[in-house]
């Protein structure tokens, strides 16, 4: 009887907390908006570059009043940031992403909460993550290669010489916040980003840890 209150249990905590169906909550976009002049409503991720058009749902309504306010110009760009979700063809039981932008053809964006809309196009350089980072936490050395894709992987190397790869998906959740989600195990890090040192540092308490920013 306990083991079957037990099961029960994590089932309860697993749709709660999305692990079960891999549906993201509060997931962080920043990029470009703009409306042509056939009404499509277009947005470009600052960090993949890919374009995906707009949902109609969600908060949509909102972000066209907002962009009319913002820009007298038909088809002119405004930077925004939001928290969404691409619908569409996305698999959340599948090996993780949470929005895969690689395979965004058939996608689009739905906006579900407006954080900013300003004029001008353009992105935040300061806040591009992708690169490669090291870390030397005392335990060896770690490789950490963040993907413009939204896709990571990490090589660790022992103090012996072993290797070992982690491979996984990554996402914000702020706009200075990183989330890497593990493939095989699905652990989350997460990550502070530190624009100043061009540095990653861990914030999930799970212990100390600094990637440093070697490359773009």
């Amino acid at each position: 009887m306990h083991r079957i209150y037990a099961i029960a249990a994590l089932l309860i905590v697993l749709s709660c907390t999305g692990r079960a169906g891999r549906n993201p909550e509060r997931v962080f976009f920043s990029g470009t908006f703009t409306v042509d002049e056939s009404g499509n409503a277009l947005f470009t991720d600052c960090i993949s570059h890919v374009e995906l058009l707009v949902d109609t749902g969600g908060r949509y309504e909102e972000l066209r009043r907002e962009y009319d306010l913002t820009t007298a110009v038909v088809g002119m760009q405004v930077r925004i940031e939001f928290y969404g979700a691409v619908t569409g063809e996305v698999d959340y039981t599948a090996d993780a992403p949470y929005y895969d932008m690689a395979a965004a053809a058939a996608q689009q964006v739905r906006v579900d909460s407006l954080v900013n809309i300003e004029p001008g196009a353009g992105c935040l350089t300061d806040f591009m993550v992708p690169g490669l980072y090291r870390s030397d936490s005392g335990r060896g050395l770690k490789v950490l290669k963040l993907y413009p894709r939204y896709t990571y992987g990490i090589e660790e190397i022992g103090p012996a010489g072993e290797t070992t790869l982690s491979v996984g998906r990554w996402y914000r959740t702020a706009l200075l916040t990183v989330v890497l989600e593990d493939k095989d195990t699905g652990i989350l890090s997460v990550f502070q980003i530190v624009p100043e040192s061009e540095s990653l540092t861990r914030s999930d308490g799970r212990g100390p840890e600094v990637y440093t920013k070697e490359w773009l």
